[in-house]
């Protein structure tokens, strides 16, 4: 398999001109940006830590409501679930002019009644848990903004970088590559 030097040959290659472009994007990435940028990022990071324990209990108290909305979620299922299947059964009936059909018919209003209240119930703990999860993000939004400005600025070389680890030699790649 004459092909095999090639390759290696092409990966030796690509290896040293992806470490040129890694260097190249290093230089290129305008020096007073990356100042004013990690200056903002320090200043984002202290911000979100001193403000630490208000997002530790924002969290707690979205842990709780996320459960008490799971709780609701549940309910409504349930009674959506026993709604379709008494209506289902109520329809049936109705079909064969059964006598139960009246009596399935109140059932059905009483479920349907339980479900929509379900359902509000649902609406508003998904609210509850979307203001929390607002309130969280509002704090670390600063924070979040400047890390990526941060990762903006060395998106190119972090994409050479991990064209690097992919193309570069390694134990594996040499044993499957070795000619036989």
């Amino acid at each position: 398999r004459e092909w095999r030097k090639y390759q290696a040959t092409f990966i030796k290659l690509d290896v040293q001109k992806t470490k040129v472009d890694i260097e190249t994007a290093q230089a290129e990435v305008d020096q007073a940006k990356l100042a004013e940028v990690e200056g903002a990022l320090t200043a984002a990071k202290a911000e979100v830590e001193t403000r630490k324990r208000e997002i530790q209990e924002a969290e707690r108290e979205l842990g709780r409501a996320d459960a008490v909305r799971y709780k609701i979620d549940q309910e409504y299922r349930f009674a959506k679930a026993t709604a379709d299947s008494l209506r289902y059964e109520f329809e049936s009936k109705r079909a064969a002019g059964s006598s139960s059909a009246e009596r399935l018919s109140k059932e059905l209003d009483d479920e349907v009644a339980g479900m929509d209240a379900s359902h509000q119930k649902l609406f508003e703990a998904q609210q509850k848990v979307k203001e929390i999860k607002d309130r969280i993000a509002k704090i670390v939004e600063a924070r979040d903004n400047a890390q990526k400005a941060h990762d903006d600025l060395f998106a190119v070389k972090t994409r050479y970088e991990k064209k690097l680890e992919k193309t570069q030699p390694n134990i594996w790649s040499l044993v499957r590559n070795a000619p036989f």
